[in-house]
């Protein structure tokens, strides 16, 4: 049975080709796959701030969150096990024709992730958080942490660091935000606090 994504699918690949441009498309797709396969890059100088996706689960989240990465300039942590291969379709789709822009580095779990980085200057973003993100004190090159979508951030990570723990703000009847949406609310809090302090943001 055909869901309605696969429709949409159907429908967008239809124009596609009425246009002329389904190859092209695909080629380009395949090309950006290919150079996302590839070997991390070393080490970034001095990022603004560092943006880690803990086992993200849904493609157009993790499209959407490396397109602000690129419209920022800042890293994006990709921490596995992933919910999908980085050639999905949606996950191309939702970073549009930005990915050669993203400063991607990709760790198969969270062991890589700790002998990378032994210990970042991390914020870890859950409902969990006594405090909300508008009481903490950004620093330039903070790691934001940001759980997957399903399970959030590990409980042993949260309560090693609870003074580090934050929460977006919502009202009731709403379990959470979405992740994308978290993660730009977050990342402009941080670029707003070091603009204000006469910081370098980089932007605007």
């Amino acid at each position: 049975m055909k869901t309605d994504s696969h429709r949409a699918d159907l429908r967008l690949d239809r124009l596609l080709k009425t246009f002329g441009l389904r190859d092209t498309l695909l080629a380009k797709h395949a090309r950006i796959a290919d150079e996302m396969q590839e070997p991390s890059p070393s080490p970034f100088a001095a990022p603004l701030l560092h943006l880690v996706l803990w086992q993200p689960e849904i493609p157009p989240n993790t499209g959407n969150v490396a397109r602000l990465a690129a419209a920022l300039d800042l890293p994006l942590h990709l921490v596995g096990p992933l919910g999908f291969v980085l050639t999905e379709r949606r996950l191309l789709r939702a970073g549009l024709d930005y990915w050669d822009k993203v400063r991607l580095i990709r760790h198969a779990g969270p062991a890589d992730f700790w002998q990378a980085h032994p210990s970042p200057p991390a914020w870890y973003f859950t409902t969990k958080g006594r405090r909300t993100f508008w009481d903490a004190n950004f620093e330039p090159g903070d790691f934001l942490f940001f759980g997957s979508e399903s399970h959030g951030l590990p409980d042993e990570l949260l309560s090693t660091h609870p003074d580090r723990c934050l929460r977006i703000p919502h009202g009731p009847g709403v379990r959470s935000l979405n992740l994308a949406n978290c993660t730009a609310i977050a990342a402009y809090e941080a670029l707003r606090q070091f603009r204000s302090r006469g910081d370098p943001a980089r932007i605007g």
